[in-house]
């Protein structure tokens, strides 16, 4: 019986008759030794819905890296002046770009430019997805891998920066919406 196995086995017995303080302790020491996919798995699990110590022994092995992201991104904001760390503004950012023609005359317009961001100051989140989309994945096995729910809101704010700042390119790019649709890292040339 696998590590894994052994833990779902404790978590089902233990919805009904409750946790002996040893096997859960022995359940916590197991868990670094499971995938991230088992560990999600477990921690989506409907029979560890009341378990508060090892849901929140899960939840920081998944997430350590992203506790106190944001803290350190605003103490970066005060240290650096005039620089702004926000993804948003990272990525897009709106002005109004004056253009001159040949004669000289100025013409001011809206236009949303895209700011490629160097690799090195990208979120964690947005490296792994770069360095997961190796191989073509679709958008479902991004967010899996990432441990957030499939939807539009986290693919606007994980993998379009991405796609618009050429880190990645689509498979189809005439069809965004095709469900056939993976994404890719784009190699160097």
């Amino acid at each position: 019986m696998t590590d894994y196995e052994y833990i779902v086995q404790q978590v089902k017995r233990a919805h009904y008759s409750g946790w002996d303080d040893e096997e859960l302790r022995k359940c916590v020491d197991m868990l670094p030794g499971l995938t991230r996919e088992q560990q999600l798995s477990i921690y989506r699990s409907k029979w560890v819905a009341h378990e508060k110590a090892l849901k929140d022994a899960i939840f920081n092995l998944l997430f350590k890296e992203r506790i106190g992201e944001r803290d350190r991104e605003d103490r970066d904001k005060r240290d650096e002046e005039g620089r702004d760390n926000s993804l948003s503004s990272k990525c897009i950012e709106n002005n109004e770009a004056a253009k001159r023609d040949k004669d000289g005359v100025e013409e001011t317009e809206d236009r949303a430019r895209v700011v490629r961001t160097p690799y090195r100051q990208l979120p964690s989140v947005q490296k792994d997805i770069i360095q997961f989309c190796a191989i073509p994945r679709t958008a479902k096995e991004i967010m899996d891998h990432i441990g957030y729910y499939n939807n539009s809101k986290n693919m606007t704010t994980y993998v379009r920066p991405l796609l618009e700042m050429g880190y990645l390119e689509m498979t189809e790019p005439d069809k965004p919406k095709s469900k056939n649709q993976k994404y890719r890292k784009v190699r160097k040339e």
